[in-house]
């Protein structure tokens, strides 16, 4: 029994929700995923069916019956209206109502018994929902915005180290009796600064869109999902989505930010070997090139990983709003090295509890499908309770 409060109140002709909150205490739901029974034209009937539903049923005992565990009893509450409140052991434990203070009168005591005893996984019904996939279009996008500023950096990084190296380019900016040392020195100093700059700029402006995207496509596709397994939920800007759209930005920006970061280094890096074995300008080019494919297939990876990763944090954010604890690992079949690990979860059909993950021996540490490096599995949802829920 988890209390929940009701949010409407008897008042000037309107009804309250006490049996909506009663209901979604006893079985531990949000109080979004119970209907206003009240709103129905036999709201005890309704209750009933929601209790058969979810494998429980709702027996009358007598007023002086002290069930195990906990129960309902109704009544006139202090407020003078029918009301329902939990009871256990004979003892008030939820009022529904936050200003309420139990019942003055009570009418019937209300035990709720399981149909059949509780299995594992078996005491309410179940749906097994499809994955939700990461969005290609999304990761090409990404890719193509991260890749195109790789190109332009490795590009004017090439120009201009070309020039700095034949002291051809009278832009550039250096003294001509400079050492050629002193002149690539200032040249990596200033043409790296500003490929930093660059990217540091455009890291917020393209993380938030990425996220931006990322959120609106998980709810779309898990929307579609639910609406197929006969799920109507309405999603809102909740708190927990809000804190994933955040981290997952601040995951991109600092992913982005470490792009030039590397790549400068590992110029750097080329240059001075060259200077060293007295290298001409093709041997540098050719290092160069070498970096700016490394650097490149890098933000190749960092898209394809973090359409994985956020996608992984929305879904979890949306999952727990539900009320959903368990999930199926489902392995991509994809990668070429997969994991033993993974594959052997993924045949196995693994159910897992989402808050703890499943252990992993491998890495000595709990994981979730899509959050390691290049993980690409995903995880089907276990949807417990009812499946027309608005």
């Amino acid at each position: 029994m988890t209390p929940v409060s009701q949010t409407r109140f008897e008042k000037n002709g309107q009804n309250g929700n006490c049996m909506q909150a009663a209901t979604a205490s006893m079985l531990d739901l949000p109080l979004r995923l119970v209907p206003n029974f009240i709103e129905g034209e036999n709201p005890n009937k309704d209750m009933d069916d929601f209790f058969a539903a979810m494998g429980y049923r709702i027996v009358e005992r007598s007023k002086n019956t002290v069930p195990r565990g906990f129960y309902f009893v109704t009544g006139t509450s202090t407020q003078g209206h029918p009301h329902i409140v939990i009871y256990r052991d004979g003892v008030l434990v939820h009022d529904p109502n936050p200003n309420g203070r139990g019942l003055v009168k009570i009418d019937k005591v209300l035990e709720v018994v399981p149909r059949k005893q509780p299995q594992a996984h078996d005491a309410m019904p179940e749906t097994i929902l499809k994955a939700v996939r990461p969005s290609a279009a999304i990761e090409a996008w990404y890719r193509a915005r991260l890749q195109a500023m790789v190109h332009e950096m490795a590009r004017s990084m090439l120009l201009h180290m070309r020039a700095a190296w034949n002291k051809a380019d009278p832009d550039i900016g250096f003294a001509a009796d400079e050492a050629p040392t002193v002149t690539l020195r200032k040249a990596l100093e200033k043409w790296g600064l500003a490929a930093i700059r660059k990217f540091d700029k455009a890291a917020e402006e393209i993380g938030k869109a990425f996220a931006g995207r990322s959120m609106r496509d998980f709810d779309l596709r898990f929307r579609k999902i639910l609406r197929e397994a006969g799920i109507t939920v309405k999603f809102a800007p909740t708190k927990a989505m809000t804190e994933a759209y955040r981290s997952v930005i601040a995951q991109q920006v600092g992913l982005i930010r470490s792009i030039p970061q590397k790549f400068l280094t590992d110029v750097q890096t080329s240059v001075w070997q060259s200077v060293m074995k007295g290298s001409d300008m093709a041997a540098l080019e050719k290092a160069i090139q070498h970096n700016y494919g490394v650097t490149w297939r890098r933000a190749g990876l960092i898209a394809r990983d973090q359409t994985h990763k956020a996608r992984a944090f929305f879904e979890e954010a949306r999952r727990s709003e539900l009320g959903i604890t368990e999930a199926i690992w489902v392995h991509s079949g994809g990668g070429h090295e997969p994991r033993p690990e993974h594959v052997k979860w993924g045949r196995e059909k693994k159910r897992y509890d989402i808050k703890k993950g499943v252990w992993s021996d491998v890495d000595q540490q709990q994981v979730w499908p899509g959050t390691a490096v290049s993980c690409r599995c995903i995880s089907r949802s276990v949807f417990t309770g009812m499946t027309d829920v608005e």
